[in-house]
């Protein structure tokens, strides 16, 4: 799709649209859309340069880790307790 896109915008320049480019391609590590733009971005709503919000940048770098280190553990715990009941069960069965 990106070379879709590279090939009308080139088609477009050579068309006399000196401002067409491709908008969304490498902004914020890629938008997951691409738009052909004959004019500025902020001609049609879009930001020149967008930025990740604060809270989705602390929500990816320390909640969904912190996310995965808790599922592992209790993960653990959960097989820690059940090595545990089942050693108190023999001992109970052996006395």
């Amino acid at each position: 799709m990106i070379a879709k896109g590279k090939a009308r915008v080139q088609a477009l320049l050579e068309r006399g649209y000196s401002e067409a480019n491709l908008y969304g391609e490498n902004l914020v590590g890629g938008l997951g859309r691409l738009y052909v733009l004959i004019a500025p971005p902020e001609a049609y709503g879009l930001p020149a340069n967008p930025q990740y919000p604060a809270s989705a940048a602390f929500w990816q770098k320390i909640v969904q880790p912190l996310g995965s280190v808790a599922f592992g553990a209790a993960i653990l715990g959960i097989i820690g307790a059940f090595f545990v009941i089942r050693r108190n069960i023999r001992m109970e069965e052996v006395q």
